[in-house]
């Protein structure tokens, strides 16, 4: 079917168009009787479809307002019954000759008429199956809005030139956005906190990281035979000696050695800062991998520094960023993770954090009745569980368990079922959490999404169809062709499939039967997660979900490929929130915090931003 594919769309790529612009010749029309100008105009057009006229007559429209105004009304005559898309092009085309010859009354009704139809920018179209379709801006497409602008103001018709103006604001100009629009929407970059651990001091005591609180702790990790620990030692000495008394504490933390010789190689060094053991409880939040290891903690209990083996001069860095924290400029400053373009105030950033490697995938796991909701996120080497405030709560390596991420709905106390893949991968992965064993499987045909289902089954789309995975075994559905989405919403199943060569969204039963479809005749079709709304989308929307994060409604979340996070409203179809944020790929949604309100789950390529209410407490 690929190679099929394939063969179409290079075919289409080489056929010329029927009606290139240059076999269009309007000058022996140019007389000054208006029937013998109508019958050659008309000649000259002959049976050309209206799409590659206007197409053909834009160029004119400027140059040569008068003769492109008899050509529209030639061709509006012969179209009378032509779709919305076609009138609203010959009204564009009207607009712009009256507005180059100056008839800006004229030009301003005929860019109101277009606009009405269709004001030209980039939308989205949002469909309730039983209800009427809503449409959203995306972005300022083909110009129409600002020509249209143009020629109100022109006109000195305030009110839809005001009501034009307030509809561009809110878009950034076509293509990439840049940083130059909105107002900053910032956010506190998240650092790791010191494990509540205690350290056996070599002098018998005990260091507690908590009871410490409050003071700049630098974290030395050595060994006596580290060359570079002996070069680093005395100079972390010389700074605790110097600041201790400001709230600095340097403790040095020994790999393991026998006490008499660590006492041996202190007194021969000077070494009179606190010196700790290593124990095994610090494996794992430390992951020391080479020594020597210096870690810097705030005086809020965060890790805000750190250095993995030796450089010449790390000494210097490792001192001047501890003398920053101790000063009046130890907080860090606020990061910009995108720019408010509409809806400033809805949303606000609880927390950022920068990720190890990119983000592959993304999922909430619901809250159990005794167990907090959990952001599960896909890296290319490791999967990583976050809690609410952007803590690590486990990761695992993935062992190839690597794509987008798929929960099960029936998770229990114990666990939850997760599932991956890679669009256009046949491999399908799934695995008990927290500690069950990775299952691979082979499906027949390319996979495009996937659905998990009560009781341990799988729903699978294919570009082969829809299959069910069931105890080890694949089943193919009937009469599905190549199907590219699955939704859970309403209480029934939804796929997104091809029915008769064109696109519909099917729903299911429980017992996987079809029950029922919307046939859209497109096929550019998105089915927004969790919503029961679907949408005829351009190629520019590249992850949506739905979820609930403002009171009284749903709403749902898009990413564009030009760098736009927008909100709508599924009631009312309008935007409550538009934000330009240049690397966005992924977008979910889940109430982490508990607060019956949905946090909305971002990421780019190697970075987490988690968005709440504003007036939600922290």
């Amino acid at each position: 079917m690929l190679r099929a594919l394939s063969a179409v769309w290079v075919l289409l790529c080489l056929v010329p168009p029927a009606h290139p612009s240059t076999g269009l010749d309007l000058e022996p029309c140019r007389v000054d009787s208006k029937k013998k100008r109508d019958r050659c105009i008309q000649r000259a057009i002959g049976a050309m479809p209206l799409s590659d006229l206007v197409a053909v007559l834009e160029p004119r429209a400027t140059d040569d307002p008068e003769l492109t105004l008899a050509a529209v009304e030639v061709v509006r005559s012969r179209s009378k019954n032509e779709a919305d898309a076609s009138r609203v092009g010959l009204l564009d085309l009207e607009g712009r000759a009256h507005f180059a010859a100056g008839r800006y009354a004229e030009s301003a009704r005929a860019y109101a008429a277009a606009i009405q139809l269709d004001p030209g920018t980039v939308r989205l179209e949002l469909i309730r199956p039983g209800h009427a379709s809503r449409f959203v801006d995306l972005g300022r497409g083909n110009g129409r809005l600002e020509r249209g602008l143009a020629a109100f103001e022109r006109a000195g018709l305030e009110d839809d030139a005001t009501a034009a103006r307030r509809r561009l604001t809110a878009l950034p100009p076509s293509g990439a956005v840049d940083g130059e629009y909105g107002t900053p929407l910032v956010g506190r970059r998240w650092f790791k906190p010191l494990p509540q651990i205690d350290v056996e001091l070599l002098d018998g005591s005990t260091f507690s990281f908590a009871e410490h609180q409050g003071n700049v702790l630098i974290l030395d990790f050595w060994a006596t035979w580290c060359e570079p620990c002996v070069r680093e030692l005395p100079r972390l000495q010389e700074i605790w000696e110097q600041e201790r008394d400001n709230g600095l504490i340097v403790l040095a933390i020994n790999s393991e050695e026998p006490d008499p010789l660590i006492h041996r190689f202190a007194d021969e060094l000077g070494l009179t800062m606190p010196i700790g053991h290593y124990t095994g409880e610090m494996k794992r939040p430390f992951l020391v991998n080479q020594l020597p290891t210096v870690v810097v903690a705030d005086r809020g209990g965060h890790i805000r520094g750190r250095w993995d083996g030796y450089s010449t001069g790390q000494e210097r860095d490792i001192v001047g960023f501890a003398q920053k924290l101790l000063g009046p400029d130890a907080d860090p400053p606020p990061v910009e993770a995108g720019r408010i373009l509409e809806g400033d105030g809805r949303l606000a950033v609880r927390w950022i954090r920068d990720t190890r490697t990119r983000v592959e995938g993304l999922t909430v796991v619901p809250a159990g009745s005794s167990t907090p909701a959990r952001l599960m996120v896909s890296h290319t080497r490791w999967l990583v569980e976050h809690g609410a405030r952007g803590e690590t709560r486990d990761e695992w390596g993935s062992g190839g368990f690597a794509g987008e991420l798929r929960v099960a709905p029936d998770a229990t106390e114990d666990g939850y079922r997760l599932l991956g893949f890679r669009r256009g991968s046949t491999e399908f992965v799934e695995r008990r959490m927290p500690d069950g064993d990775l299952e691979r499987a082979e499906a027949p045909a390319p996979i495009l999404d996937v659905l998990a289902l009560p009781g341990g089954d799988a729903l699978v789309a294919t570009i082969g169809g829809l299959i069910v995975r069931t105890g080890g075994a694949w089943e193919e559905l009937p009469n599905f062709g190549l199907t590219s989405a699955l939704a859970r919403a309403d209480g029934a199943v939804h796929a997104l499939t091809q029915v008769d060569s064109r696109a519909a969204v099917v729903r299911l039963s429980e017992r996987l039967e079809a029950t029922g479809s919307t046939v859209a005749g497109r096929d550019a079709w998105t089915v927004i997660p969790g919503s029961g709304v679907f949408a005829v989308a351009p190629a520019d929307v590249v992850s949506a979900v739905a979820g609930r994060f403002f009171p009284g409604g749903q709403q749902v979340a898009l990413a564009t490929r030009d760098g736009q996070l927008i909100v709508v409203d599924t009631e009312s179809a309008e935007v409550a929130l538009r934000a330009a944020w240049p690397t966005v790929r992924h977008v979910v949604a889940g109430d982490l915090d508990g607060d019956g309100l949905d946090e909305l789950i971002v990421a780019d390529e190697s970075r987490l931003a988690v968005l709440g209410r504003a007036s939600s407490p922290e």
